[in-house]
């Protein structure tokens, strides 16, 4: 690998390894860093390919931080080309300077499809801002090559676009995967089917058979070739199933009756989710939240989705109150580390010694002005109300739902509450110390590729996590039918393609004496059983493992790592196709 094929990995991985620094324009401590660790690729030796990452695809993010070393010369060192040939949807294209000097503030990692790699062409990329643009794609790129917006980020400043393709001249891919496939012990038409997913993926398309496309990644990742492609086809294979929840999102969003405003909001909370970041606006992430869950999307991508957006909610509604620990007036100074020495160890499911300040921060959080949902998942989690064994009875539904609704409306009844808390906007540039977002280590603001790796790594925060995932289900089950017509939730709800695996939610709907119906007709009560029903719960949403596979009922990782047998494995994944 070249120099500058190698600069970005490293260059992130530094940025991935400084604590509780801003991950926007006024962290130039971060920057800095950035800058220095950029050239310390000349200082290495590379593979052939330069691809050598961990057995695992999901930990892409991770291993470049293990990576990253003591920097050593400024980035200005002309290693890096950049090239800024981009046009704006409304804006003239910009132009051009020759060097840039490594401020990575804001990153995008973007998969070009081998067309477009290979004779240049254009691509549209949404922003955090909620803007799209047509970016103009060189011939020929360099995995980890870089495009630099102009002006076009948060704030004004320069955003930046990491190119990844399955094109090389020099170690055919399409040839490699092409023959992993033919030479594979499975039916023929099995392997019709993997080569069918293999073209999507590498031509940037959705794909909707994920058994196929799991099939595919066993097949790779438990090849000889996994260690020099593993990283390009896993950041392939993740965009071509994401794909499919961007096209969700569109259809939805042109059928709403949404301003301008909010559907660029809308667009916004996506790619920060999608970058396995926390968000600005938790009322917008509701909004995202019940398109996804009330769409006819397959079980296990509403399952992926869910699992991104509770780490998403988790660490945002973590930074709301970390950040309140740190600033709000009503806390003494004294108390300040008193308190978040109790938060953490509550919030990652251990045992608290300190009961004399964690009920002190019990009062505090009473009376403090925060947010519903803040409030509501803290007082959840401190009195253990979601220790259910989650096997799908109705009365475990019930149970839950009613805790969430017995609390939220003990909340509103306070004379603290005031609706207004709702509106709060995290910054979320801003990273102090003791904040979970400094343990994503798959989020693109830590070094990572964001869902482009797998799903973000957030551990040790089970009760967390699953009380954040139920929350938020029941927030997108309490919405109006009004506010779904105004979402443009039916144009990705048709009744007439129900999935099969949600057929028990409609069962349990009957047995409480309604119709069958659509699930997006569905509200209250109803509406959660029935989505929880269809992702067959939220327990394994904070399972300790690095990716939970597409199909719940089949982690392609787990028997990647517990099953020596390659032939039972791939009987396995292949009985999926035909299950």
């Amino acid at each position: 690998m070249s120099d500058q094929q190698k600069s970005f990995w490293n260059s992130v991985g530094k940025k991935a390894s400084g604590l509780g620094k801003s991950i926007g324009h006024k962290a130039s401590e971060v920057s800095q860093n950035v800058t220095k660790k950029a050239t310390d690729a000349a200082k290495q030796k590379a593979t052939e390919m330069g691809e050598t990452i961990s057995q695992n695809a999901s930990e892409a993010g991770k291993k470049v931080m293990e990576k990253a070393t003591n920097s050593v010369d400024s980035a200005k060192k002309q290693t890096q080309n950049w090239v800024e040939n981009i046009y704006s949807e409304s804006e003239e294209s910009p132009e051009a300077t020759q060097l840039h000097d490594w401020s990575l503030d804001e990153l995008y990692h973007v998969f070009v499809r081998t067309q477009t790699a290979s004779y240049g062409g254009t691509q549209t990329v949404t922003l955090k801002t909620g803007k799209s643009y047509s970016v103009k794609i060189p011939p020929n790129p360099t995995e980890g090559s870089n495009l630099r917006l102009k002006g076009c980020g948060l704030g004004g400043e320069d955003a930046f676009l990491v190119l990844h393709t399955l094109l090389n001249p020099l170690f055919n891919i399409d040839r490699k995967i092409n023959s992993l496939i033919v030479q594979a012990p499975v039916y023929d038409r099995t392997k019709v089917r993997c080569l069918e997913a293999y073209n999507r993926l590498s031509g940037a398309l959705p794909t909707e058979d994920f058994a196929a496309l799991n099939l595919l990644d066993y097949l790779v990742f438990s090849s000889k070739i996994y260690s020099e492609i593993g990283q390009r086809y896993t950041i392939a294979s993740q965009n071509s199933r994401l794909l499919g929840l961007e096209d969700c999102l569109q259809k939805c969003l042109n059928a709403s009756h949404l301003e301008t405003e909010e559907q660029k909001g809308i667009r916004a909370a996506y790619q920060y989710l999608r970058n396995g970041e926390a968000v600005p606006d938790l009322k917008t992430l509701d909004r995202l939240d019940a398109i996804v869950l009330y769409s006819n999307l397959k079980a296990e991508f509403k399952k992926y989705y869910l699992r991104a957006s509770a780490a998403t909610r988790m660490m945002t509604i973590d930074w709301i109150l970390v950040n309140e620990i740190d600033v709000n007036q009503q806390i003494i100074q004294s108390d300040r580390p008193r308190f978040l020495a109790v938060y953490q160890p509550l919030r990652e499911g251990e045992e608290i010694v300190d009961l004399r300040t964690l009920e002190a921060f019990d009062t505090w959080v009473e009376k403090a002005n925060l947010p519903l949902v803040c409030s509501l998942t803290y007082k959840l989690v401190r009195q253990r109300e979601f220790e259910l064994n989650d096997e799908f009875e109705l009365d475990d539904f019930s149970e839950s739902f009613q805790a969430i609704e017995r609390v939220s409306q003990a909340i509103k009844a306070s004379e603290t509450y005031r609706s207004s808390n709702d509106n709060y906007t995290v910054n979320v540039m801003e990273i102090k110390p003791g904040m979970l977002i400094e343990t994503a280590y798959n989020s693109v603001s830590r070094g990572g590729l964001g869902l482009l790796s797998g799903m973000p790594i957030i551990k040790n925060s089970k009760t967390f996590i699953e009380t954040v995932a139920r929350i938020a289900i029941a927030r997108a089950s309490e919405m109006t039918s009004s506010e779904k017509i105004k979402l443009g939730i039916s144009a990705v709800a048709d009744p007439g393609t129900t999935n099969t695996t949600a057929g028990g939610n409609w069962q349990a709907v009957s047995q409480l004496g309604r119709q069958e119906q659509s699930l997006s007709q569905l509200s209250g009560l109803d509406a959660y059983r029935a989505i929880l029903m269809e992702i067959e719960g939220v327990m394994d949403l904070s399972e300790d493992s690095d990716r939970v596979s597409f199909n719940s009922k089949l982690n392609v990782w787990k028997l990647l790592r517990g099953n020596g047998d390659r032939q039972r494995t791939l009987d396995q994944l292949e009985r999926q196709l035909y299950s």
